[in-house]
């Protein structure tokens, strides 16, 4: 990276391109308003926050609510989804921003997490980020390490999923065809999908070989409940969807055959 051109872009936190953010909530009590203010701090000023909540019962909607601000839009579904695809589609669906980020209820971001990934997005239409990883009271379980900057490709992804949720940002008018799909059997993995989609429709996938978030590992969150038997036939009916839905063939089987390997290591670990 020519650092003078980078200082050159980032001169301007407050005019360049509107940045849709958004977050599906249900029942996010404990962590949103953590979530909240780390979006809150960016140094990089010109976003919208779209909050979509997923009829939560627990008191989220109260400290929604204690948000003023008018960069700040909140919607509702009819009813509880089960799964975050029909929320964040809702957000999708309003935006008013030329780029999106998703960020889950429960994660944080670094202060400068849109600046740094604006800058790249100059080049390219998808970018996301490593992550550290913490617990629910916000230890540090991993630390995440910086690494060289790398293009995934569709194959890359189908051997494993290597896009963290909360780390993406990227062309709203890219992804707007492709949206997340609400089949309730993706429920947990409908971002794999979604992300699997887009790179065998659209192209590669950007990393940004730093830690631009902090991913909060929850045992109750939809995603980490998902194990074992479960597991497998989740990410094969995705993977296998995806084919379907495409003629995405390639490195399919290759795919199959390393889920199946996983699953089998995580049988002889017990």
């Amino acid at each position: 990276m020519n650092i003078e051109e980078q200082k050159l872009y980032l001169d301007d936190l407050d005019n360049g391109p509107l940045v849709s953010i958004i977050i599906p909530v249900f029942n996010a009590e404990k962590h949103l308003a953590e979530t909240i203010h780390s979006v809150q701090e960016q140094t990089y000023n010109n976003w919208e926050l779209l909050i979509i909540d997923n009829c939560s019962d627990d008191n989220t909607l109260q400290i929604i609510s204690s948000y003023t601000s008018s960069k700040i839009r909140v919607f509702r579904t009819e009813c509880n989804s089960g799964g975050p695809a029909l929320p964040r589609n809702i957000g999708i669906k309003n935006a008013n921003g030329e780029y999106l980020a998703f960020l889950d209820a429960d994660d944080l971001w670094s202060k400068n997490k849109l600046e740094i990934q604006l800058f790249y997005l100059k080049k390219e239409d998808f970018v996301c980020s490593l992550a550290t990883r913490i617990d629910e009271e916000g230890n540090v379980i991993a630390q995440g390490e910086r690494i060289d900057n790398k293009h995934y490709q569709y194959c890359d992804l189908v051997k494993r999923n290597r896009i963290i949720n909360s780390s993406v940002m990227i062309s709203r008018d890219k992804f707007l065809p492709v949206l997340f799909d609400e089949d309730a059997i993706l429920n947990g993995i409908e971002d794999y999908h979604a992300y699997l989609t887009y790179a065998f429709n659209k192209g590669s996938v950007f990393l940004i070989g730093e830690p631009l978030i902090k991913y909060r590992v929850l045992v109750s969150s939809l995603g980490e409940s998902i194990s074992g038997k479960k597991r497998l036939a989740k990410s094969s009916y995705c993977l296998t969807k995806v084919v379907l839905t495409n003629g995405a063939y390639d490195c399919y089987i290759y795919g199959m055959i390393r889920r199946l390997l996983s699953y089998f290591k995580c049988l002889l670990k017990k």
